[in-house]
């Protein structure tokens, strides 16, 4: 409370504060349920493209170890992702990392 300040000189500053807040707050649901209903919409159809990649991805990698026999997992560059690269502890071991 500010010095020489009423009480309800105090009551109506914390009022405006509020009101301040209330309308912050109810703009940010209105962005919020904008975005909610854009991503409902277009989400689904980002999702399946996602899902569709991770299918051929996995496709490539297991044709690849198929036909190579693992000789190329040193330097496909999916060594994250792939699940017949070898660990660290492999590549460790080569020298390829510290």
């Amino acid at each position: 409370m500010a010095k020489g300040m009423s009480i309800e000189e105090l009551r109506k500053s914390l009022e405006s504060d509020a009101t301040k807040q209330l309308d912050e707050l109810k703009t940010e649901n209105e962005n919020l349920t904008a975005a909610n209903k854009y991503l409902k919409a277009h989400g689904g159809e980002q999702l399946e493209k996602i899902l569709e990649q991770q299918k051929i991805i996995l496709q490539l990698e297991n044709r690849c170890i198929a036909l190579s026999g693992g000789v190329m997992c040193d330097w496909c560059g999916l060594k994250v992702s792939c699940p017949h690269s070898p660990g660290n502890k492999f590549l460790k071991a080569r020298g390829y990392i510290k």
